[in-house]
């Protein structure tokens, strides 16, 4: 990336054991930044959901995921931060927002402060963001957010993807 150009925002990454993913691991884009654990699979049927997302203590119980509230609630401030010293900056910023889900469309949980910023924001300025979303999902953003491209990754075609991504960075510079 050019310089002057800065890397903000939220990366989610999953936790493998023996190829199954067990849990979601989130960290800020910037360097340094510490991780934490966001959501573990839940262990039993019980604690599998369909559809509506429920508190119980602590966790956030969703489809087959148990989310840490707290590290939610850091994650989303990591992100609203990030979006907002993008929109305060005087030179590029790409922020980074993986991922937008059903809990922020359609169940105001998740990273929806960040969410809420990110129409507000989007409103007035230009603002540079990569988010991540399934594909379902991303139609959904695009009919929220008109001027918006989508990007479909495929396996294998990782260069292809990254080319896009710039040409459209490139755009926004």
């Amino acid at each position: 990336m050019d310089e002057g150009c800065n890397i903000a925002g939220l990366i989610c990454s999953p936790v493998f054991a023996d190829g199954i993913k067990i849990a979601i691991e989130w960290k800020a884009a910037c360097a340094g930044a510490k991780a934490g654990i966001l959501a573990q699979l839940a262990s039993d049927a019980a604690g599998k959901t369909q559809g509506r997302p429920y508190i119980d203590g602590e966790k956030l119980n969703f489809g087959k995921w148990l989310f840490d509230i707290r590290e939610l609630d850091k994650a989303d401030r990591q992100l609203h931060e990030s979006i907002l010293l993008a929109a305060g900056a005087d030179h590029p910023v790409l922020v980074l927002a993986d991922e937008i889900g059903p809990l922020e469309l359609k169940w105001q949980s998740g990273f929806y402060n960040s969410f809420l910023e990110m129409d507000r924001l989007g409103a007035g300025l230009k603002l540079c963001m990569l988010v991540a979303a399934r594909p379902d999902i991303s139609e959904m953003l695009k009919i929220r957010w008109p001027d918006s491209q989508i990007v479909h990754l495929e396996y294998g075609k990782a260069r292809e993807c990254a080319s896009q991504i710039h040409g459209t960075f490139c755009q926004f510079l």
